[in-house]
């Protein structure tokens, strides 16, 4: 099934309405770093847990998996931040772009009536695919909301201590940063 090109002010919509309606929900009041994890279980009331990803799906280069059918978002055991700190950044941006995809495209999976698992592979140099694609952007704008990031940016904070307070990677900071004009874009 083909999926439509959805354009970014639209993703960013969407994960601008999740964060409304999860604040509205839970009396969350807007503020980094957002709870993903709060909004996986208490607010989709989806399941989270870790796993050995390359064995379950047989393949090395899966990061997060979205499993429509059973309600469940899984993350590769090499990202849990309880064993591995550093890859903090790297692990909520992974479930935020499993829940891109669970908000996305779960909706026209579950329609469609076949078994689907989404998953988040590896960083590659190649073209990425659009359901990815649409996930890693909606992602970032989960995670680094405008209105929190402009704020935060206009307080004259580095861009490492803003990655410490949003508990992203520099990476996905500088990216939501380029993206939101506030500095050069990556060459």
């Amino acid at each position: 099934m083909k999926r439509p090109f959805i354009p970014k002010k639209r993703l960013e919509r969407a994960a601008d309405a999740l964060l409304a309606e999860f604040g509205a929900a839970r009396g969350w009041v807007p503020a980094a770093p957002v709870p993903v994890e709060a909004i996986v279980e208490k607010h989709l009331g989806l399941s989270l847990g870790f796993d050995y990803l390359a064995s379950v799906l047989g393949r090395s280069d899966v990061l997060g998996a979205t499993f429509v059918e059973e309600r469940l978002i899984a993350v590769d055991h090499t990202l849990d931040p309880e064993r591995h700190p550093a890859a903090e950044g790297r692990c909520r941006f992974t479930i935020a772009h499993e829940i891109g995809h669970w908000v996305l495209h779960a909706p026209s999976l579950r329609a469609d009536g076949a078994s689907h698992a989404l998953r988040e592979g590896k960083p590659r140099r190649t073209s990425k695919d659009p359901l990815e694609w649409q996930a890693d952007y909606f992602a970032g704008c989960l995670l680094l909301p405008k209105v929190l990031v402009s704020a935060a940016w206009d307080e004259g904070r580095a861009e490492g201590d803003l990655a410490r307070r949003f508990q992203v990677s520099e990476q996905a900071l500088h990216i939501r940063l380029a993206e939101l004009q506030l500095v050069p874009s990556p060459a």
